[in-house]
């Protein structure tokens, strides 16, 4: 479809619709699946099958796995065509990145799980699970988590086209924290279906501090949706790499959890500073 000048704010608020609206379609099948009202069993994607079925795990993965990515491929097609497809794949494919970025993204979330699992033995509240630790194991662990854990499945939609149309609107500021209230807003169906706990103002404060870390990476790398795509599996992986290398010694970890708000309101703060001097290009 040949759109002719790109109606930003449309695209946004479409793309906005259909992700959410995918997050709350997975609450509503698992839900009914617990019923029993479905003609299939439905869980978590966890590959295992034990709680799901091949359609069951299709729907899972298409709606929580990959719902901001199939979100964003569908928004894009009925507004741009395969232009905006293209667009999206040279910003997924956008390899060739300074070291030094890449170095960031591998040693900032490193650095932070590394802070908290040692304030977490010196506290008393982690010990150290020589039993759990399998190097190799947790290697592979890394480019499954890319690909299945929220990095592939979901920059395609937040970076690489809701963050873009923002800025094509207003400041990277501004743009980062809407793009933050979106995704948390995101996750609040499917926490709810996978009946996790969740803390929705710490956890609120987390995704809108780490969404401007992610433009400020976005942006520095020349407008990379893969540098976002990166980014997210390392952050990811390095508190991975806690939850398996440690056992909890004792029921109140808040502190813990405090210091890594803390630590990410602090690196929100530095980035927002930069992206304010810095600016951005509003051009798409």
């Amino acid at each position: 479809m040949d759109t002719g000048k790109d109606p930003a704010l449309g695209m946004v608020l479409a793309y906005t619709a259909l992700v959410l609206g995918f997050s709350v379609l997975y609450w509503l099948l698992i839900t009914l699946a617990q019923r029993g009202s479905l003609p299939f069993a439905m869980g978590p994607p966890d590959f295992s099958l034990e709680k799901s079925s091949v359609p069951g795990l299709l729907c899972a993965l298409g709606l929580r796995s990959f719902g901001p990515a199939l979100a964003a491929i569908l928004t894009l097609y009925f507004f741009q065509g395969r232009a905006g497809l293209a667009g999206l794949w040279r910003s997924l494919t956008f390899f060739r990145l300074p070291i030094s970025l890449y170095a960031l993204a591998v040693f900032a979330p490193l650095a932070l799980s590394a802070l908290i699992a040692a304030l977490g033995l010196y506290s008393g509240r982690l010990q150290y699970a020589a039993d759990q630790l399998q190097p190799l194991r947790f290697a592979a662990f890394f480019p499954l988590m890319l690909i299945f854990d929220g990095p592939l499945g979901e920059e395609p939609g937040w970076r690489g086209l809701l963050l873009p149309r923002l800025l094509a609107r207003m400041g990277p500021v501004a743009a980062s924290s809407l793009v933050g209230l979106v995704w948390f807003v995101w996750h609040l169906p499917l926490y709810l279906a996978d009946g996790r706990d969740l803390h929705p103002l710490s956890y609120l404060v987390n995704v809108v501090a780490l969404s401007y870390v992610f433009t400020w990476f976005y942006i520095k790398s020349g407008r990379s949706t893969w540098m976002t795509v990166f980014l997210h599996a390392t952050t990811n992986y390095a508190l991975f790499l806690i939850i398996k290398s440690f056992h909890y010694a004792s029921a109140d970890v808040a502190h813990l959890q405090l210091v890594y708000d803390a630590a990410l309101v602090i690196a929100a703060f530095v980035v927002a500073w930069d992206l304010r001097r810095m600016g951005t290009p509003k051009q798409v």
